[in-house]
């Protein structure tokens, strides 16, 4: 596995008004890994991923992406001296970098949700077609009088979207509506969807949501499959711990909005810490 660091996560905190929902976050993707974040309900792991893809600006701390700062906040007024710490320096000079979520897709991080959130008037076709958008390279102009490079470029697009479909095993379903599809496909449908707008780092929240033990043994072999087809990393949140068990090489443990485990699925197995979270010890 590659050493090369695709996202870095550095004193993350997301608070809302009284409530740290994120509290200083530390955590580190590389290159082709699958990383799993766990916890028990309300832990603060989709806030996390709001974070990480810009939906929320953090209280506090930095995101990296290949290096580079992609997010950067510090805290103002009475939240200063809570999170000021032994640098009260470094808040002199406040500069504040909060892309929106386009933003983020646009630099190479994409994600799918919790909740299922297609286009669902639109066919499953389309749906792909969409996150094609921000790369396309025609004027408004020639899309509107419908120029020959309009229809080269339009041709590409259905081709690689086709292909996307197929990786999925729904070529078949390309002129369904999306609101026809079962749960299953449709969750399936959301992840070709981020796929298409070719990012390096995949995040995942609760793909298996409300699927059965078929749907969920399809779901480990497309997110592997994932992975070595589309050399990209894969950070996913989950509660379903055999197929966090069986595809991810690291896991990072939640609760209550602080990290309080990393480490194989073997140690995280074995961890009191963890083991005390989720059972209430």
């Amino acid at each position: 596995m590659s050493t090369e660091n695709v996202l870095k996560v550095e004193n993350i905190t997301m608070q809302f008004g009284g409530v740290i929902a994120v509290d200083n976050m530390n955590l580190e993707i590389n290159k082709g890994e699958i990383v799993s974040l766990i916890g028990p309900n309300g832990a603060g792991k989709t806030t996390a991923f709001n974070v990480i893809t810009g939906v929320y600006a953090p209280s506090n701390g930095a995101i990296y992406y290949k290096g580079n700062k992609i997010v950067q906040n510090h805290p103002q007024g009475k939240m200063k001296k809570l999170y000021r710490g032994e640098n009260p320096a470094m808040y002199e000079s406040h500069r504040v970098l909060a892309p929106t979520p386009d933003k983020i897709t646009c630099l190479g991080i994409a994600r799918t949700f919790q909740n299922i959130r297609l286009f669902k008037e639109l066919s499953v076709l389309d749906n792909v077609k969409v996150a094609f958008n921000q790369g396309m390279s025609y004027s408004v102009l020639k899309s509107i009088f419908r120029t020959p490079s309009y229809w080269k470029e339009e041709a590409e697009i259905d081709r690689k979207a086709r292909e996307l479909l197929a990786v999925f095993h729904m070529e078949d379903k390309a002129d369904s509506l999306a609101q026809n599809l079962p749960y299953g496909q449709q969750r399936k449908l959301e992840i070709a969807r981020a796929l298409a707008t070719n990012p390096k780092l995949l995040l995942l929240d609760e793909p298996a949501a409300g699927m059965n033990p078929t749907e969920t043994a399809e779901l480990m072999d497309t997110i592997s499959t994932i992975r070595k087809n589309f050399n990209i990393s894969i950070l996913l949140i989950e509660h379903d711990m055999s197929l966090v068990m069986s595809i991810c090489e690291r896991l990072i443990v939640i609760d209550y909005g602080q990290i309080i485990a990393k480490g194989t699925p073997y140690e995280i197995a074995n961890n009191e810490k963890v083991i005390g979270a989720y059972l209430g010890a």
